[in-house]
């Protein structure tokens, strides 16, 4: 378990070291968070940084500790109106404690993770997981959430 909070730590404390230097070079790097209730994590806070790709576009890293484990994860997300709606597409390692809700505890998963928001940044997130470890089963997950 302190494992995984070493692991989000160091991804929040890389993302805050790349968002001082991108930074000072001009780049138009921004910090990202959102706020997801679901399965397994129950409640957690997702935060890190973006980069614009395209257009329309933003390239992201972030952590995300919450009551069941913690996910870190690396994506693409577009705003695709003018109200907050958006997609996200995001490739997630996830690991599961003791308190995970309807998973099982002390696992890791790998997978992706596919998140829409159709007013307002308020959407729902799904994702499907193939477990790292051999023996066990994979893992479908989903929540709800506001921003990223």
């Amino acid at each position: 378990m302190n494992s995984g909070r070493h692991i989000v730590s160091s991804v929040l404390f890389a993302c805050g070291l790349l968002f001082q230097s991108t930074e000072a070079g001009g780049q138009q790097v921004t910090a990202v968070g959102g706020v997801h209730y679901g399965v397994p994590l129950k409640w957690s806070a997702l935060l890190g940084i973006g980069a614009p790709l395209a257009r329309e576009g933003t390239a992201f890293l972030a952590g995300e500790p919450g009551i069941g484990g913690w996910r870190v994860s690396a994506g693409y997300s577009r705003m695709t109106g003018t109200l907050g709606a958006g997609l996200s597409i995001r490739a997630s390692l996830l690991r599961t404690t003791q308190r995970a809700w309807r998973a099982p505890a002390d696992k890791s998963y790998g997978g992706l993770e596919l998140q829409y928001s159709p007013l307002f940044a308020l959407g729902v997130r799904i994702g499907a997981f193939a477990s790292l470890h051999s023996a066990a089963r994979g893992l479908l997950t989903g929540d709800i959430g506001f921003a990223l």
